[in-house]
This record gives structure tokens, sequence and C-alpha cells, in this order.
């Protein structure tokens, strides 16, 4: 029995020893990774070339938008859209552009199991993204990144998925949001 305690110890002392503090999360980053110098506002626009066109430009827009404004107190940054998609034209000139080109969509069905009663599926997304500053200084870019989003849907037919206006606004905004995540955090 001490030999069991003894041995326990010795792993916790090595595990602390050897950096197993530093594992240890702090929470999120407060403030973006990436140097938004000059950056105040920023104009989202949005292309679909993907075969199948299930993800509307000017939903995805607005849903990055959306998040980009949420975080605007921490940030500084605002979101915005292009003239023509506004409601009410803003006469501000954006500091920066972020252009995403959404490259492929798709949806595979997850194996269902005992547990699983409902079959769930991960709708993937190709896309390109850069932010560019008014002066032309690309900010941040990547280029056929992968965007999986698994939802758990009770049809076993994606095009049904892809019709379904709730479950394509929740992909949206998740979407939205991962993207902006790797944009801020430079992932």
């Amino acid at each position: 029995m001490l030999r069991k305690k003894l041995l326990t110890l010795a792993c916790v002392l090595a595990i602390l020893a050897f950096g197993g503090c530093i594992f240890i999360p702090s929470g999120p980053p407060k403030a973006p990774r990436i140097e938004f110098n000059g950056i105040r506002t920023i104009q989202v626009d949005v292309a679909n070339n993907s075969e199948s066109h299930h993800i509307d430009p000017a939903q995805l827009a607005r849903a990055v938008v959306k998040s980009i404004n949420s975080d605007a107190s921490a940030t500084g940054i605002k979101g915005q859209l292009p003239q023509a998609q506004q409601a009410q034209p803003q006469a501000a000139t954006p500091d920066a552009v972020l252009k995403i080109t959404v490259l492929s969509e798709s949806a595979t069905l997850a194996p269902v199991t005992k547990l699983e009663k409902n079959p769930y599926w991960t709708f993937q997304f190709r896309i390109s993204a850069t932010l560019t500053k008014s002066d032309g200084e690309v900010v941040w870019s990547r280029t056929n990144a992968d965007f999986p989003n698994v939802r758990t849907y009770a049809r076993k037919d994606p095009p049904e998925g892809w019709q379904n206006p709730a479950l394509l606004r929740d992909i949206t905004s998740r979407l939205g949001t991962d993207l902006l995540v790797r944009m801020y955090y430079a992932k």
C-alpha cells in the first residue's frame, strides 16, 4: 500500500516538474492575437463559388458582421455589409475588407449507434478568406481552410437539411463565428 502511495506521489511530482502546470487553461485571450492597427470597421464580402450553392452569401455575411459586432466592446472593431446589402447605406468607408469565398460544401451522415437515436451530420465547408486593409496590406489570410460543422438533424437525406431554414441559420451562424475565431486568434 505504501508503495502505491509513493508511486502516485512520484508521478504527481514528475508531472509538475516537467511542465504539467503549463497546460492549465487560463481562460480565453482577452484581445485578438493579430494586429488590427488602424482598423475600426471591417466590410464583409462573401461569395459562394461552390457547385452546390447551399449557403446564401448574404446570410453568411450578416452572420459574420453580427459576430464582429458582438465582440466590438472587446476588440474596438465594427463590422458592416457592403453598401448594396445595407438597408440604410452608411457613409463610412471601411478600414478593411474581409473577403470570404465558399469553395465547397458537403454533408456526411455519421453512422447511427444504439446511443444515437437521431442521425447527425457533419456539414463541411472549404473556405478561403482574406482581411485586407484599405491601403492593400493583407492582415490575415487562409486558403482552402476546412470548417466542419457537426449538427444533429433527424433526417437521412441531406437535401432536406440544406433546405431547412432554421438549420441553415444555425450552420451559417456557427460558420461565421468559427471563421472569426480563426482570424482573431491567428489559427
